[in-house]
């Protein structure tokens, strides 16, 4: 298989993201990585999926600059190989003992809204996996390391990924846009719980 391994970014790439890529087991596959910059992360996603098409590969699996992949990401978001599958890796958008305690994957909620509550939490994530459920359905979650068959995209319409503000200030980002979309056009949307990927999270602290 031909797979597009990308990052989309508006700086510049954390070097413990690029090594942990590089020393992926690529499993035998036709592995090309690129780096999109730009300050729309929904933009720079769109564009990557353009290049996945055009460029013939089977898969994408995009990569945010500040995740850090387990050497064996790709071959466990390949086995068994489904359309859409997210590795999983800590939620950091509220810097919180609370926020800490989650992945940034979602659960079915009683809306579509992602709240926190409907967030897996690391406790719980964990616990599936020792218990060998390797896959598990979700409603969505953060493309930070995401495994994308190509065939989603042509089903889809433009824009795949899109960073939507509502009328009353509520936000959706572009990944869970993406996740959101893609299961109205009948795909399914998959965790791996053997995908543990780590999160830099650089702070400054002022006197």
């Amino acid at each position: 298989m031909r797979i597009l391994i990308a990052i989309p970014t508006p700086r510049e790439v954390e070097p413990e993201c690029l090594k942990s890529i590089y020393g992926l087991d690529k499993c035998g596959h036709e592995v090309l990585l690129d780096i999109v910059y730009g300050y729309e992360i929904d933009a720079e996603r769109n564009c990557i999926t353009q290049s996945a098409i055009n460029g013939g590969y089977d898969y994408v699996l995009m990569v945010d600059s500040d995740v850090v992949l387990p050497s064996d990401a790709l071959r466990n978001l390949l086995d068994p190989q489904a359309d859409i599958v997210l590795g999983q890796y800590r939620e950091r958008k509220r810097i919180n003992d609370l926020a800490q305690k989650y992945t940034c994957l979602y659960r079915f909620g009683k809306t579509i809204n992602f709240e926190l509550e409907d967030g897996i939490s690391v406790e719980e994530f964990n616990s599936m996996r020792e218990q060998g459920l390797n896959r598990i359905e979700i409603h969505g979650g953060g493309c930070g390391c995401i495994l994308i068959s190509t065939e989603v995209f042509k089903k889809m319409e433009m824009p795949y990924f899109h960073y939507t503000v509502y009328p009353n200030g509520d936000v959706l980002s572009e990944d869970l846009y993406f996740c959101l979309e893609a299961q109205k056009v009948g795909f399914k949307v998959y965790a791996d719980t053997r995908v543990q990927c780590g999160h830099i999270l650089k702070q400054t602290y002022w006197c």
